[in-house]
C-alpha cells in the first residue's frame, strides 16, 4: 500500500509540474512560478518515505526474531511473493485479511489526488487566459485537511503493524483435508512454544491434539480422537473447522481444514461380531 502510495503521489506531482510547464508556453510571461514547490507537496511524498521505511524495520525485526528459533518454509516463499504483488495487497494484511487502516489510506490517496489534479487544472486555466501583469500563480498546495487525514491513517497503521507485529499469524495449513491420522502441518510466525503457554485451536477451543513438532514458525499435529466439543469427527453437521494459533491472550488468524473419514487410509475398524444365518434343518 504505502509503495502504491509513494507511486500514486509521484505521478501527479510530475504530471501536475509537466503540465504546468507546459502551459507556460501559451501564458502571459511571468505568470506561472514554477521556482518553488509547496511544503505541503514535500510533506506528502515525506509521510510516503518514512511510513515505508519504518514498516520496512518492524517487519525486519519480527521476521529476525522469528528466524531466531526456527527456519521459515522456502516452499511457502513463492505464495507470499506473489500475494505481495497481488492488488489484493492493497486492502488486506500480511495473513490476507482485510485491514481497515490499508482502507482508509487508498481511499484519501485516491480522494487527495482527485482534488488536487483538480485545483490544478483550475490554476492552468486561469493561467492561460490571464492578461500580462497578473500576479504569479504558482504550483498548487494541497488542502491541509487531506494532509492531516493522510498523516493520521500513516499513523494508525505503524500503530496497528506495531501491535499485529507481536500477534501469531498463519500463512498455510496443509494438507487442507485429513482425518485423525493425519500430520497436518501449521506454517507462519510468533507460534511461541508449548512451554510458553501457546496453544493449538479448532472452533476457537483447545483440543487435546498431539503435537509432533512446534517451533516459532511451524506447527505439527495430529486431530484429536474427538472434536473440542466431544461431538465424535463423522457427526459434525459441518466438517469444515476453523484451526488457529494462541500465545497468551492473542489469537492468530484461522485457516480452514476439512474433516474427510479415514483420508489418509491409516484408520481402522474395530472388530466386529456378526451372527452368521443357521443354515440346514432346524
Amino acid at each position: 500500500m504505502l509503495k502504491f502510495q509513494l507511486f500514486v503521489w509521484s505521478i501527479v506531482l510530475i504530471f501536475v509540474y509537466t503540465s504546468l510547464f507546459a502551459a507556460q508556453r501559451n501564458a502571459a510571461p511571468d505568470v506561472i512560478d514554477l521556482s518553488n514547490i509547496p511544503a505541503s507537496a514535500l510533506t506528502i511524498l515525506g509521510l510516503s518515505v518514512t511510513t515505508l521505511v519504518a514498516a520496512k524495520a518492524i517487519t525486519t525485526t519480527t521476521n529476525f526474531q522469528t528466524n531466531k528459533t526456527a527456519k521459515l518454509d522456502t516452499r511457502q516463499r513463492p505464495t507470499e511473493d506473489r500475494k505481495a504483488t497481488s492488488m489484493r495487497n492493497l486492502v488486506t494484511d500480511d495473513a490476507g485479511n482485510p485491514d481497515l487502516t490499508k482502507v482508509h489510506m487508498l481511499v484519501w490517496t485516491v480522494v487527495a489526488a482527485l482534488v488536487y489534479i483538480s485545483h490544478a487544472s483550475q490554476i492552468i486555466s486561469e493561467a492561460v487566459t490571464a492578461p500580462a501583469g497578473t500576479s504569479s500563480l504558482t504550483f498548487p498546495d494541497i488542502e491541509m485537511a487531506l494532509v492531516i487525514l493522510l498523516a493520521f491513517g500513516h499513523a494508525t497503521y505503524l500503530g496497528n503493524k506495531l501491535v499485529s507485529s507481536d500477534k501469531p499469524q498463519l500463512s498455510r495449513i496443509r494438507p487442507p483435508t485429513g482425518d485423525e491420522a493425519s500430520v497436518i502441518k501449521l506454517s507462519g510466525s510468533g507460534f511461541g512454544s508449548l512451554e510458553g503457554g501457546s496453544q493449538i485451536k479448532i472452533d476457537g477451543l483447545i483440543p487435546e491434539a498431539q503435537v509432533t513438532s512446534w517451533t516459532d514458525a511451524s506447527i505439527e499435529f495430529m486431530l484429536p480422537p474427538r472434536h473440542p466439543d466431544s461431538t465424535s469427527w463423522i457427526q459434525l453437521t459441518n466438517p469444515v473447522i476453523r484451526v488457529s494459533v494462541g500465545v497468551g491472550a492473542l489469537s492468530s488468524n484461522e485457516f480452514s481444514f476439512r474433516y474427510q473419514s479415514d483420508v489418509s487410509g491409516l484408520l481402522t475398524i474395530p472388530d466386529q461380531q456378526f451372527a452368521m444365518p443357521h443354515v440346514g434343518k432346524p
